[in-house]
């Protein structure tokens, strides 16, 4: 890691107007308040294990700030607190982790593979405790494709809502071998609520440009090449996108489409006017907590660019013209927002951290998809490596 990328300048003075309807938001990243500059660095390290052969696949934090949720190719989940350096508990729920969310009370953790392979037949999301590690239930075990018949659906990405429901993003297992059923164009966004297993609704994704067949699913491709859909869930709606460049919104309560926003790259001359002709999409969705402004990632896969922005008022689904921040490098990537909604960290081939107000890039240092974490009560990013985690703060 290089020590001159690390030590790039913060110049930005950031403040937050106190929030009373919001907890999380009375410990706010003071970033620059004292009007000076701080470098970020590398602040302190956490040893996660001694041995090579063990893998750390995806971080996330608790609300309370002072302990994160780590996942395990080996499938274990681990519950550290940063201060002590030690580990609380570990489970092992499923034969390896892909991706892990936290709900917003942090009592609950979804753990789930994020992909799918012949000899895995574990389709659900599983609901641990988070004081305990222990199992609470496992939801989506049985959930089958609306039309493709026959053929399980396995989780790719979810998130909690305030009130404890899960929104899953699914995805079909695999093709059928008889040419009725692509597997890569079978998307569903189902909702499940706390007090049962089953989805209450289920949203199937449109692609742009598929064959469609009329005994269910699509045949080819057409335009999209290989999509990567994403999901948000905000305060009162869902944000999904997938290999058509367009951002889509659902009433949380029905799941019924309520708009839908064009490529935003057609505004901007100097770009492709569609990011499907580049076999890509939107990739990454993020809401800011008021659920006004809207964090889009839109990825290429054959040029490997990829270009994150936001759009503003989009609380019902009718946003205005997106802000492109930039051009990075890497087709896809996680967009985290800040606890005070000043700052975006862009995880593609690097971390990249942009004021959201000037588009200015304040902070870069290597990391990859999935870990990285900001910490909801403090000025404070979490990177994992091969065996630690390495602590950033200003």
């Amino acid at each position: 890691m290089s020590r001159a990328r690390n030590l790039l300048l913060l110049t930005l003075v950031i403040s937050l107007p106190a929030r009373a309807d919001e907890d999380s938001y009375r410990y706010p990243w003071q970033v620059g308040a004292s009007g000076g500059s701080r470098p970020w660095h590398v602040a302190g390290e956490v040893p996660l294990t001694t041995d090579s052969g063990r893998s750390p696949t995806v971080l996330r934090y608790l609300p309370d700030g002072k302990d994160v949720i780590v996942g395990w190719a080996d499938g274990a989940v681990e519950r550290w607190n940063l201060e002590s350096r030690r580990r609380t508990w570990q489970v092992k729920p499923i034969d390896e982790v892909g991706a892990l969310v936290v709900n917003p009370a942090g009592d609950h953790i979804a753990v789930f593979r994020a992909r799918h392979n012949s000899g895995n037949q574990d389709f659900a999301v599983h609901i641990l405790d988070s004081a305990s590690g222990k199992s609470l239930a496992e939801l989506g075990a049985r959930t089958f494709s609306p039309f493709c018949k026959g053929r399980h659906l396995y989780p790719w990405r979810a998130e909690f809502d305030r009130e404890g429901s899960l929104y899953a993003l699914m995805i079909n297992e695999s093709s059928d071998n008889q040419g009725t059923c692509h597997p890569f164009l079978d998307y569903t966004i189902v909702r499940f609520d706390p007090s049962s297993t089953q989805p209450k609704w289920h949203y199937v994704i449109p692609i742009h440009g598929a064959t469609r067949n009329p005994q269910g699913g699509y045949l080819e491709e057409g335009d999209c090449g290989v999509p990567i859909p994403s999901i948000a869930v905000g305060p009162d709606l869902i944000a999904g996108g997938a290999c058509d460049a367009q951002v889509f919104f659902l009433d949380k309560a029905t799941g019924k489409e309520v708009g839908r926003k064009p490529s935003p790259l057609t505004q901007y001359p100097n770009l492709p006017k569609s990011i499907v002709d580049f076999g890509g999409g939107v990739t990454n969705l993020a809401w800011a907590a008021n659920g006004k402004r809207l964090l889009v990632g839109l990825g290429t896969q054959s040029n490997g660019w990829y270009y994150p922005g936001f759009y503003d008022n989009a609380q019902q689904g009718k946003p205005g013209p997106m802000k492109i921040l930039g051009k990075l490098s890497g087709s896809r990537g996680d967009l985290l927002l800040s606890p005070d909604e000043k700052m975006i960290a862009v995880v593609a081939n690097e971390l990249d951290l942009f004021d959201l107000n000037s588009g200015q890039l304040i902070y870069q240092t290597n990391a990859s998809e999935s870990q990285v974490a900001l910490n909801p009560r403090k000025a404070e990013i979490a990177i994992l490596g091969t065996m630690q985690i390495f602590l950033h703060r200003p």
